[in-house]
């Protein structure tokens, strides 16, 4: 038997440390490209998650969840690269099946909803559900791919705290608007009048009973004029300054801009009040959020489609709209009575 040359030992050891240095190559491109790979589907199914749980609280905040699992497929997919991914929905609110287990943080909210995002690649075969691996199965054929996980929980309760437009409306006005005959929550189609009296012994509100005797009112900002006001609701209800009759010339054209914007506003509803002096305070135990669409504050009224709600005798002050439901992405989320207006937020 020959003998080896030092030039065949030298080629012997280099093909050993270029199988080797090929061995970490291969490692390495699996560690760029395969965990890139999840990084990016991690990434993508997070937002997802985020954008599908938020867009389904605020169908549920608003409604009852009666298109969660569409909207929450459409929104996971706007954020998928591929548009495809798998969803999952649990919660508490109308039509949501209850999480198993229930996520921390959610005992004291009105509703929440949680969705769980996942892998799904449908032109995959057997692996549809997982990320296919690109180096991965050269060093190890029993890694083929990985499935990619993702969740988000969004609560919904009662706003607790809100600057609010000068003005404040009576429970008694607000029920027949908005609860339903089950006392449930309900969203109302219909227009409502709701009259101002500056007496306190009004016995012919058409809104209330004689223990209630008012049906909205102006509230005085800190410089006693009409401007808006941080209200935060307490234990015993926020506490409320109305103003006078003599307010009311400077809240006309506070109205008349809210009227020409036609937006949605945030009223307190009070549960109580008292009148020590020429001017009320009121106790308020929520937020309700009002679409204004007419109005008669003096000088003959003012209205576009609910001019058959807002008639009558021009010393007839009222206000008429709809009552609306509205949710909020930041604010205070406490112990204010449930009227619709909702503040979100995002827990994990």
């Amino acid at each position: 038997m020959g003998q080896s040359t030092r030039n065949d030992r030298d080629r012997g050891i280099i093909l050993v440390w270029f199988a080797a240095f090929a061995v970490v190559l291969l490692g390495s491109g699996a560690l760029a490209i395969d965990m890139g790979a999840l990084w990016s589907e991690r990434r993508q199914l997070q937002n997802g998650a985020d954008a599908a749980a938020h867009a389904v609280a605020v169908d549920c905040a608003k409604t009852a969840c009666t298109q969660s699992q569409s909207l929450a497929l459409s929104y996971a997919r706007l954020n998928a690269a591929d548009n495809e991914t798998a969803v999952t929905l649990c919660g508490r609110g109308a039509g949501l099946t209850p999480c198993t287990p229930v996520p921390n943080g959610v005992s004291t909210a009105i509703g929440y909803v949680q969705a769980l995002t996942s892998t799904w690649n449908p032109g995959s075969g057997g692996s549809s559900n997982q990320v296919k691996y690109v180096f991965a199965p050269i060093l190890d054929a029993l890694q083929v791919g990985q499935t990619v996980r993702a969740s988000s929980t969004v609560i919904w309760g009662a706003l607790n705290t809100q600057t609010v437009l000068p003005m404040v409306i009576s429970k008694c006005a607000f029920n027949p608007a908005w609860i339903a005959a089950d006392g449930s929550l309900s969203v109302p189609n219909t227009q409502i009048e709701i009259k101002f009296d500056f007496d306190s012994d009004d016995d012919d509100d058409d809104d209330c009973d004689d223990d209630w005797p008012f049906g909205f009112d102006f509230l005085r900002d800190s410089t006693n004029n009409c401007g808006s006001i941080p209200i935060q609701i307490a234990a015993g209800g926020a506490i409320l300054d109305a103003g006078s009759e003599g307010i009311l010339p400077r809240c006309r054209p506070v109205i008349r801009a809210l009227y020409d914007a036609n937006q949605v506003f945030v009223l307190p509803i009070a549960i109580s009040r008292t009148r020590p002096g020429s001017r009320s305070t009121y106790t308020a135990d929520g937020f309700a959020s009002f679409n204004l669409c007419g109005y008669a504050l003096g000088g003959g009224f003012i209205a576009n489609s609910c001019s058959t709600i807002c008639t009558g005798s021009p010393s007839d002050f009222r206000i008429c709209g709809t009552f609306k439901t509205q949710t909020f992405n930041s604010g205070a989320l406490g112990i204010g009575t449930d009227y619709g207006t909702r503040i979100l937020r995002m827990i994990g």
